[in-house]
């Protein structure tokens, strides 16, 4: 479970739409000045006729520079807000990860001791060798478009749950057993549907929990999105634990956390002696 299509952060979207609202309010002043000058010639006043027609040409002229103005907009209005408005992460949002890529969760228990996770400070970067997905996980691999090069996803930020506005619920990166249900949520930017997304969970160098999965139309190219581990209690060991996003092949963010204090443990309930059940042998007689 890990993504919801809130409002999207994407100011491609804004753009298209201002676009469209100026061509057609640009289309409708245009039609309108074509409709002033030919209702002017039934105006039987000289006057009135040539105010008519001056209006109808103003607004001729004032339709096409409006449209003219939403064509300038898509060419160079997103170009030109990423220059003042760089993508961040959500202010809701604690930044405790890194600037690499990101991509869909992934669960699993498979050891990967040829990988190099994170380092123990959230803010470091992946250097090498360069974290890879797993044949495990690569092999459910379904997408087939190739991740856009300008895909952002701000630092993961770890907690116990979400509120309705998908906003962290007492973030950190120390937990004590008992951990329970942990989310690492994020913001994303820039993406696309049919990409491959994955998220990785590893303690130290084994890998604990997965997810993958085909970027779906309806969480949108921009928005907010979780992965989370459910486990057993018993399967929360004490030690560092990583989150490391994919994007295809390509890491997008990592995060890391620590866990301490021992698991609890499944306890057996005492056998009641009523359920006890004695077999006896019952001597044959002698002949």
């Amino acid at each position: 479970m890990f993504f919801e299509n809130l409002p999207p952060l994407d100011i491609k979207s804004f753009v298209n739409t201002a676009m469209l609202l100026m061509i057609f309010v640009g289309m409708l002043i245009l039609w309108r000045g074509i409709r002033e000058i030919r209702f002017s010639s039934s105006t039987s006043f000289i006057r009135v006729r040539r105010a008519r027609v001056s209006a109808g040409w103003r607004m001729i002229m004032g339709g096409f520079i409006l449209a003219a103005l939403g064509l300038l907009l898509k060419a160079f209005g997103e170009p030109l807000a990423y220059r003042y408005i760089p993508i961040t992460a959500t202010p809701t949002l604690i930044p405790t990860e890194t600037t690499a890529p990101l991509i869909t969760p992934i669960p699993t228990s498979t050891p990967i001791p040829s990988i190099t996770l994170a380092p123990a400070d959230p803010n470091a970067q992946i250097n090498t060798p360069t974290p890879h997905i797993p044949l495990v996980v690569e092999v459910m691999f379904e997408g087939q478009v190739t991740p856009p090069a300008d895909a952002v996803f701000s630092p993961l930020t770890f907690s116990h749950g979400l509120d309705a506005s998908y906003n962290p619920k007492g973030p950190g990166t120390e937990f004590t057993n008992p951990v329970g249900h942990l989310y690492a949520s994020f913001s994303y930017d820039h993406m696309a549907e049919g990409v491959q997304w994955t998220a990785l969970w590893y303690r130290e160098v084994e890998l604990v929990h997965y997810e993958t999965m085909v970027w779906e139309r309806d969480w949108g190219s921009g928005g907010y999105g979780f992965t989370d581990w459910d486990p057993n209690p018993s399967e929360w060991l004490p030690g560092n634990y990583y989150v490391i996003i994919f994007v295809g092949h390509v890491p997008m963010r990592t995060g890391s956390f620590t866990v301490s204090g021992l698991p609890p443990t499944a306890s057996i309930p005492p056998i009641q002696p009523t359920a006890l059940i004695l077999a006896t042998s019952t001597p044959s007689p002698t002949p």
